[in-house]
């Protein structure tokens, strides 16, 4: 389960605007959609790190399998993570795609000392990808857009699925609806040719559900 909705991400438009005053000013209307997508079967969260979406990931207390995105004062959010033990810890994209190796390097450096997989965040996988896999070598899982129609897939979704094809590292796909233009079965159908894993922000109890079966048609495990 991702989490553009709940921080208005820009990708959504005029609707962005809606979550936020929905989701961002109301934490535990996130915290409703944490209950009702962990009891329907979804146990992991792939969580941009922000005041209301740890709010409300404290509030329902739940054990998800948790990958996170940190932006911003990288050390102090990390060790107001550590607490829930989040398994996967990622640059954010304003980190990794400044390749400023120096700085990445000092967060990846953070993310091992809790034990954690160090991973990066894109929002140009065709050019931060093959970059830091010559520079570093040392993230294993990439948090990438994938989509059928190739929004938001920079450079260019050529670029981008080459990346994909040549890294050794993990993929987890994030904006894999495209920002809603897109229907789950048809997304996550093309989007798992080439990732681990997907992340799809859901705000509702019927949008889950249209998940869960879509994934079930494909025979892919929500966990």
């Amino acid at each position: 389960m991702g989490t553009s909705p709940f921080i208005g991400a820009g990708q959504f438009g005029l609707k962005a605007l809606e979550y936020y005053k929905t989701f961002c000013l109301k934490p535990s209307n996130i915290a409703k959609i944490y209950r009702e997508a962990y009891q329907l079967g979804i146990k992991a969260l792939q969580l941009v790190v922000s005041p209301p979406t740890i709010e409300a990931l404290t509030e329902v207390n739940l054990d998800f399998h948790l990958t996170v995105s940190i932006y911003g004062d990288f050390e102090k959010a990390l060790r107001r993570l550590e607490r829930f033990s989040p398994e996967v810890v990622a640059l954010h994209a304003e980190i990794a795609d400044s390749f400023n190796l120096a700085k990445i390097r000092e967060c990846l450096k953070a993310v091992k000392r809790i034990g954690a997989v160090p991973a990066a965040a894109t929002h140009s996988p065709g050019e931060t990808i093959p970059f830091l896999d010559s520079k570093l070598g040392e993230i294993e899982v990439y948090l990438a857009p994938l989509n059928r129609i190739g929004a938001f897939m920079e450079p260019s979704p050529e670029a981008t699925l080459k990346a994909l094809k040549e890294t050794s590292a993990k993929i987890v796909a994030i904006k894999p609806l495209a920002a809603g233009r897109l229907k789950p079965k048809e997304a996550l159908e093309y989007v798992y040719q080439f990732a681990d894993s997907a992340a799809v922000g859901l705000t509702s109890r019927k949008e889950i559900l249209e998940v869960l079966d879509a994934l079930r048609q494909l025979g892919i495990s929500p966990q």
